[in-house]
């Protein structure tokens, strides 16, 4: 699972730096494992390799609320 993540996230960054960037991914990762935004943030302090590929350092995560759109 692991290595197919990474893979998407790959091919969502290649999309998103011709678009509106980590948001992008951000939600493309969400979107594909089911996760709330806040579960997101959770998520991504596990993850340090889809961090360091976003350019997010895990020790200073975003708050959930920067990704709410309406």
């Amino acid at each position: 699972m692991a290595v197919a993540l990474l893979n998407l996230v790959e091919k969502a960054l290649r999309v998103a730096k011709q678009a509106l960037g980590n948001h992008i991914v951000a939600h493309c990762i969400r979107k594909e494992e089911g996760h709330t935004f806040t579960e997101l943030i959770d998520r991504f302090g596990l993850m340090p390799e889809v961090c360091d590929r976003l350019g997010i350092h895990t020790e200073a995560l975003p708050d959930p609320t920067t990704f709410y759109t309406r």
